[in-house]
C-alpha cells in the first residue's frame, strides 16, 4: 500500500507519495461524465490509480472481476438512484 509522507520546505508543507510501492486502486463511480473526469483527475493527482464505472452495474462487474480495488468512491445515493448495490458488492 502506498505511503503518504509530509515534507516541510520553508513555510510550505507538501504531501509526498512514496512511489516505492504500488499505489492503491480507487474505483470511481459517477454517471455524469464531467464529474467523473474531474474526480479521476483528483484521484490520480493524489498518486492513486483509478478505475472508472458509469453506473452500479458496471461498478459491481468491476468489483466482482478485480481484487485490487482498495477504495470505492461514489456519490451518496439519492432516492431511486444507484449506490447501495456497489456497497453490498464490497461486502459492507
Amino acid at each position: 500500500m502506498a505511503r503518504i509522507c509530509f515534507a516541510q520546505i520553508g513555510n510550505a508543507v507538501m504531501m509526498v507519495l512514496d512511489h516505492s510501492v504500488i499505489p492503491p486502486v480507487v474505483l470511481v463511480v459517477e454517471d455524469e461524465m464531467l464529474l467523473r473526469m474531474r474526480t479521476v483527475d483528483m484521484v490520480e493527482d493524489a498518486g492513486f490509480t483509478s478505475v472508472e464505472a458509469v453506473d452500479a452495474d458496471e461498478a459491481v462487474a468491476i468489483l466482482e472481476s478485480r481484487s485490487d480495488i482498495a477504495l470505492l468512491f461514489h456519490r451518496y445515493p439519492d432516492a431511486g438512484q444507484y449506490g447501495w448495490s456497489e456497497t453490498r458488492a464490497c461486502g459492507a
